[in-house]
């Protein structure tokens, strides 16, 4: 078993005492929202809205688009945390940082991740606002942040 990094040990602790959970508290999925998906958490009731500035050890963003907030609350009876915003590698930051909120959520206990982004494609079938689901990822140039999950 891979051990915690104090970093991220500290920031799952900070939300779960920010948003009022238990430790106990059963988190059923985690969404990572892309550019221009933020309107997502406005079917979540019962919201808590967290800072990425509020929160200890986490790094700013640098793209403006993204709102740079975790957003729990509830859909019907599931609880569900949505993170609006993300730290990119091409912003000069690390794969361990760019993993960071998913390691802090994994802490946190989550099972079930989506994560929305905007994606390119050559594919001239594929129209924008199109869904598709990727496989994998060409490493041609990004190292792995595997090793940091």
């Amino acid at each position: 078993m891979q051990s915690i990094d104090l970093n991220v040990f500290q920031a799952s602790k900070f939300l779960f005492k920010k948003v009022g959970l238990s430790e106990s508290t059963q988190i059923d999925l985690e969404i990572i929202l892309g550019s221009g998906l933020d309107g997502v958490s406005e079917i979540l009731t019962s919201k808590h809205e967290i800072s990425f500035q509020s929160i200890p050890h986490f790094p700013k963003l640098s793209v403006s688009e993204h709102l740079g907030q975790f957003v729990f609350g509830k859909l019907e009876d599931q609880y569900i945390c949505i993170i609006q915003g993300r730290l990119h590698y091409y912003e000069g930051h690390d794969m361990q940082t760019v993993s960071l909120p998913v390691r802090i959520l994994g802490v946190l206990g989550i099972k079930n991740l989506i994560v929305a982004n905007a994606v390119g494609a050559l594919n001239k079938r594929f129209n924008p606002g199109d869904f598709v689901l990727i496989k994998d990822r060409d490493g041609l140039f990004l190292p792995s942040p595997s090793h940091w999950l």
